[in-house]
C-alpha cells in the first residue's frame, strides 16, 4: 500500500511501476508517475525492489504467492572471453 504521506515525495518516480495502457492511449506502457500510487494488487516484485520499497515507507498488507528461483552465472564464460578480448586490443 502506498501510504498518503508519500504520494507527494515519490509522484514523479514511484516503486513498484506497473505495464498498462493509460487513458490518453492505445499501447501498454510502463506507468512511472503518479497514477501508479494507488493499491497495488497481485504484483510480482523481486524480493530485493520489495525489501528497497518496504524501507522506504510502502506497507504490505498481504501476500498471495512467493516464487522462487535459482540464479545462476550462466553468462560469466562469455564475459571474461570479451573481457580478455578487449585486454588484448589495447
Amino acid at each position: 500500500m502506498y501510504p498518503d504521506h508519500l504520494h507527494e515525495l515519490h509522484q514523479y518516480l514511484p516503486f513498484c511501476p506497473e505495464n498498462k495502457t493509460p487513458p490518453d492511449s492505445k499501447e501498454p506502457r510502463l506507468l512511472t508517475l503518479y497514477m501508479t500510487l494507488y493499491m497495488k494488487e497481485m504484483n510480482v516484485i523481486h524480493y530485493r525492489n520489495l525489501k528497497q520499497a518496504l524501507e522506504y515507507g510502502l506497507v504490505l498488507t498481504r501476500i498471495n504467492r512467493i516464487l522462487q528461483f535459482n540464479q545462476s552465472p550462466w553468462l560469466k564464460k562469455y564475459n571474461d572471453l570479451n573481457t580478455d578480448f578487449e585486454k588484448k586490443l589495447k
